[in-house]
């Protein structure tokens, strides 16, 4: 009886022994029972299910583990620090939260693989990094940083002084470049004898110089032909409203140029020459609004290029009040001359099809009409004859061919052109109302297919 029990008891100290070990051997850890707490490191552990046929625990634990590591940093820059930050760049906290992450763990260096465990099931990680060495780390690269930008934005203050005022705003932006991996740092330092605070003195500076910035458009509004060609350039004129009320031109600033009412072919882009002039250089407008407007604007993007400021800054800058202004513009149509020729069988029919049809569709799209050809800018000219056709089963079959041309009398070229062949009407009693329903049926064919190809291509929409 003793010895049987001694045999249990052996048995059962075995299955204990095994369930605390890993298929290798090795005993589970304590760091893997429960998690160390330490005041002297930033802890990181994490463990990762083993996936039959697949070969990348290792790594994606350590990977975890990491960012665990980086979360006990995190810590510090929560609550209030997040708030400010999504408010001014205009991002949710979540996004905010998510890119300090990403940052904190591409700028981490200094840590240690402490352990690893597994068995048969998972793989486990433990990273540590001293707070002391994590702390000398960060102190060295906060101080470069702010010798960086403190340089910049001195460059910036120069450019001020020299009214330069669109490379200050370039030097002001590249100022924050080198800041913004420590977004919560206050980065204080000394400029010129007096302490600041560098990312808040740059962005205050940022948003003092765009306060003062002004685009003057041109003045009242400016009369445009849909589908005309647009020779002359808008004048805009971007100014720096000084301290003394003055208004000094601003030079090679950066400008964007878009439709915001209508539409529109233009150079989106382009900036102020040495004089402070700016050119809106617009092709074509090709919508029908009688009232169409351009907004000129500071092309904050410029100044914040994509590869070079992170994107809380970038959001941060663009977030800003930039200057813009509209420039007005009074659309009017192409005023047309129509000669339209409609012969059923030699005679000219008493009740035109085709010629009402034709203007009702230029009226729509935005023309104007004229019986003065001297006056007209486009001419649209006709020529529909009625065919007989045949009989069958006692109905008369007539058909209309046309030609139909357009010619832009600014120019004398010939801009469009188009024919139709066998529009087809019938009637009970006679080939002549068999032609008149022809011409139905040739008026409907033209609204519906060649005048729209003719509107495009007058808009600019069709070359």
């Amino acid at each position: 009886m003793k010895k049987s029990l001694l045999i249990v008891g052996i048995f059962t100290i075995a299955l204990l022994s095994c369930a605390s070990t890993s298929f290798g051997g090795k005993k589970k850890p304590d760091w893997v029972k429960k998690r160390p707490v330490s005041r002297l490191f930033y802890i990181g552990i994490a463990a990762v299910e083993k996936q039959a046929g697949r070969q990348d625990h290792i790594a994606t634990a350590k990977s975890q583990a990491l960012n665990d590591l980086v979360s006990e940093i995190e810590v510090k820059i929560t609550g209030d620090f997040i708030n400010q930050v999504s408010e001014r760049a205009g991002m949710v906290e979540d996004e905010v939260k998510s890119i300090v992450r990403a940052q904190t763990k591409t700028a981490i260096e200094g840590y240690e693989l402490v352990d690893t465990w597994e068995d048969k099931n998972y793989y486990w990680a433990y990273y540590r990094l001293s707070k002391g060495l994590w702390a000398e780390i960060q102190q060295k690269k906060i101080d470069k940083a702010k010798r960086i930008a403190l340089n910049l934005y001195g460059t910036a203050m120069t450019k001020m002084a020299e009214r330069d005022y669109s490379s200050a705003l370039t030097f002001f932006c590249r100022a924050l470049q080198p800041l913004q991996a420590y977004p919560a740092d206050p980065l204080e330092t000394l400029y010129k004898g007096d302490k600041i605070y560098l990312r808040e003195t740059i962005t205050l500076a940022i948003q003092d110089l765009i306060s003062r910035l002004e685009l003057i458009p041109p003045a009242g509004t400016q009369k445009v032909k849909m589908g005309q060609t647009i020779r002359r350039p808008y004048i805009v004129k971007p100014v720096y409203n000084s301290d003394s009320g003055s208004q000094i031109p601003v030079h090679h600033l950066a400008l964007k140029f878009a439709f915001i009412k209508g539409a529109g072919q233009l150079i989106a882009k382009g900036r102020s020459d040495a004089g402070g002039i700016a050119r809106c250089r617009v092709t074509k407008v090709t919508a029908q609004d009688k009232l169409q407007l351009i907004k000129a604007e500071v092309d904050a993007g410029a100044f914040v290029q994509q590869d070079s400021v992170g994107k809380i800054m970038r959001q941060t800058i663009l977030n800003m009040p930039f200057p813009s202004a509209n420039i007005v513009l009074a659309v009017s149509g192409l005023t047309a001359y129509i000669e339209v020729s409609e012969q059923n069988f030699g005679r000219q029919i008493s009740l035109p099809q085709i010629e009402p049809a034709i203007k009702n569709s230029l009226l729509q799209n935005g023309f104007s009409l004229t019986d003065n050809l001297s006056k007209a800018e486009v001419m649209i000219k006709v020529d529909a004859q009625s065919r007989r056709g045949g009989r069958s089963h006692g109905i008369s079959v007539s058909y209309v061919d046309l030609n139909l041309s357009a010619t832009d009398m600014r120019s004398g070229e010939e801009v469009y052109k188009n024919s139709l062949n066998g529009a087809k009407g019938f009637d009970l009693n006679s080939f002549d109302k068999a032609g008149l329903n022809a011409f139905k049926a040739a008026a409907e064919k033209i609204s519906l297919e060649m005048m729209p190809q003719f509107v495009a291509k007058m808009q600019g929409k069709q070359k």
